[in-house]
């Protein structure tokens, strides 16, 4: 059975993405940084990140923490799908103003 993905205003279809089943984790996002391990079995991923609150992160190795001055910013209610490549081993996130919660979710 083949899929039909939708098409954009040139007629290019739009490929979807799923979300892994049981592939969501949560990281707390304060004043300080706080990581959390990606499981990569050897293959590149992307992930989507939703934050509660305005955060900062980092995608990379350990001691890759995130701070306020130059690492990417994601806004309040936002999603962003990042690409996670098989170097990369944690997500750090820190807080930019009040602590939240940062949801990390798998694609397939």
């Amino acid at each position: 059975m083949s899929i039909l993905f939708l098409t954009d205003q040139n007629g290019h279809p739009i490929p979807v993405l799923g979300f892994k089943a049981n592939g969501t984790q949560a990281i707390n996002a304060t004043a300080s940084a706080s990581s959390i391990n990606f499981n990569n079995n050897d293959e590149d991923k992307i992930v989507t990140l939703y934050a509660t609150g305005d955060v900062r992160f980092v995608v990379g190795g350990t001691g890759d923490n995130a701070n306020l001055t130059d690492s990417p910013f994601l806004a309040a209610g936002h999603y962003l799908d990042i690409p996670v490549d098989r170097e990369a081993s944690q997500l750090s996130v820190i807080a930019a103003a009040a602590d939240c919660t940062v949801y990390v979710m798998e694609r397939t």
